[in-house]
């Protein structure tokens, strides 16, 4: 079966935008929580200070969800156009920290897919100076010997 990178891919991008999804509901959450605070106090024992941690762990949190699920989406496009095996695989294993199960399938498949990635083009040669041109020694003029009258 030749298209275990493809689905892979696939299930990258899937795993990456299930992670975007979540850490966008992280987002939402801050607001619901302080409406909720703000109409009734009473329910809940969290300080203003706690409140103000919790809303700041789950901002961060969604960050970095959103920064892993783009990761994981750019390393599924890579899977699927079979261009860059490390970039497949990079987005796959942070596909795991997405959706555990996707992302476990995902590393699976693209491992077993590696020799379906198109092979790197050989390495351009380095800029090579041009050549110095010859150097010319100037000779001194030839001594005379000293005259004598």
């Amino acid at each position: 079966m030749g298209n275990k990178s493809q689905i892979g891919g696939v299930l990258s991008i899937v795993a990456g935008a299930l992670g975007v999804i979540g850490g966008l509901f992280m987002f939402l959450f801050v607001p619901i929580i302080n409406i909720a605070i703000q109409t009734d106090p009473t329910a809940s024992s969290f300080t203003l200070d706690e409140l103000s941690v919790l809303n700041a762990i789950f901002i961060v949190s969604g960050v970095v969800a959103i920064i892993l699920s783009a990761l994981a989406i750019t390393g599924g496009v890579f899977s699927i156009k079979k261009k860059s095996f490390g970039m497949a695989l990079t987005g796959a294993i942070v596909s795991i920290f997405t959706v555990f199960p996707l992302g476990i399938a995902a590393v699976i498949l693209i491992s077993m897919g590696r020799n379906e990635f198109t092979k790197p083009e050989a390495p351009i040669a380095p800029f090579q100076q041009p050549p110095t041109p010859p150097i010319m020694y100037v000779q001194p003029p030839p001594q005379q010997p000293p005259t004598t009258t």
